[in-house]
């Protein structure tokens, strides 16, 4: 049995150096194609590493094509990319200065969060950041508006615009712009 080697995991590098460098990475979860393929233009609009993650019914839904998809986006990509509030800072300063770099911190939830507090959890030892609702709101708002109004294909590229749009926003926020090597 092989032994696991962080230093050959897309992951662990990414995260690895969002810590050294003091940044964050934003790991948005994936339903559809053109989700995958607004993060992807997202990060390499912001030359920002990211981390896809798929939806478990996305997975299934697709019988696991949207793995390929996210998968091949990720090895086409020219800026490294992983397949995959009230907050206590003492304690997340704590839970950095214990963990010395041997575990990566994540923060969950981020739904509303100001961008202030976004920041602050990176300045706090936090590397990688899941996203959901948040970088998808604007993508199902326009679906709805504009289903019954649009071609399909315009449907789909004017959707995966406004993914993209608030994804490189969170880009911005948590300072993982201009990062990818």
């Amino acid at each position: 049995m092989a032994v696991w080697n962080p230093t050959t995991n897309k992951t662990y590098q990414i995260l690895k150096a969002a810590e050294e460098g003091g940044y964050g990475v934003q790991a948005p979860i994936a339903y559809n194609l053109e989700h995958v393929v607004a993060f992807v233009a997202a990060a390499e609009a912001k030359r920002s590493p990211l981390i896809i993650q798929v939806f478990p019914w996305a997975v299934t839904f697709s019988d696991g094509l949207i793995v390929h998809a996210a998968a091949n986006a990720a090895k086409q990509a020219t800026v490294p990319i992983a397949r995959g509030p009230v907050l206590d800072w003492d304690r997340l300063e704590s839970i950095r200065r214990a963990a010395a770099g041997r575990v990566r911190l994540v923060l969950h939830g981020t739904n509303g969060f100001p961008e202030n507090v976004m920041r602050r959890s990176i300045a706090g030892g936090v590397s990688k950041v899941n996203v959901n609702k948040l970088v998808l709101d604007d993508y199902l708002v326009h679906l709805r508006q504009n289903a019954s109004k649009l071609s399909l294909t315009e449907l789909m590229e004017q959707g995966v615009k406004e993914a993209r749009r608030l994804m490189e926003w969170q880009m911005d926020v948590v300072g993982s712009t201009g990062r990818a090597p």
